[in-house]
């Protein structure tokens, strides 16, 4: 009879059963997939849905606002808050239409940005100060700047915004008038 250390050495050769040989390759395929998964999860994308100019453009607005890096790190605009894209139908790039960023304690500026297909620009309720330009948003039908610290002349309104519904700026150090909208 063998002792218990004996058995322990003792080593049986026996040719691998088709089931054994399968368990075997099944770690290394998990182990591909967990590799693969970590490439897909740590590496850096930089795709962006947007035309590289709307992409600069709303990169340097955000940072002319003091909108924290925090917000704009995944590297695609439109999956930033308070921003919203749309498809545009001409071409497989998307366009920026609406940006939200009401009650966030904003300190910046408002700064021109090549955002042609913006539509709503709502900036309530922060501390944004400096003068307001407006003319780069040609298709912009809502402005709500409302209880900011914005000093000067209202912005020019150009005949070509044709398209305002709604115009707030109360609550700022601006002066000037409104044009009248339909």
């Amino acid at each position: 009879m063998l002792s218990f250390s004996q058995q322990k050495t003792m080593i049986i050769r026996t040719k691998p059963q088709p089931f054994q040989q399968v368990m075997t390759t099944i770690p290394r395929f998990n182990r591909f997939l967990n590799i693969f998964f970590l490439f897909c999860l740590f590496y850096p994308t930089h795709f962006s849905l947007l035309t590289s100019t709307e992409n600069t453009a709303i990169q340097n607005l955000f940072t002319c606002l003091g909108v924290s890096s925090t917000v704009t790190s995944p590297t695609d605009p439109c999956t930033w808050v308070g921003v919203g894209c749309i498809l545009n139908t001409t071409s497989s790039y998307h366009n920026v239409y609406n940006i939200t960023l009401t009650n966030l304690a904003l300190s910046g500026h408002l700064c021109p940005a090549n955002l042609p297909k913006l539509q709503r620009l709502d900036l309530r309720s922060n501390t944004l100060a400096g003068g307001v330009s407006i003319s780069s948003y040609p298709q912009l039908q809502y402005l709500q700047l409302s209880y900011n610290q914005f000093t000067g002349p209202l912005p020019s309104f150009p005949s070509t915004m044709n398209q305002l519904k709604l115009i707030d700026v109360s609550s700022n150090f601006l002066s000037g008038t409104l044009p009248n909208i339909n």
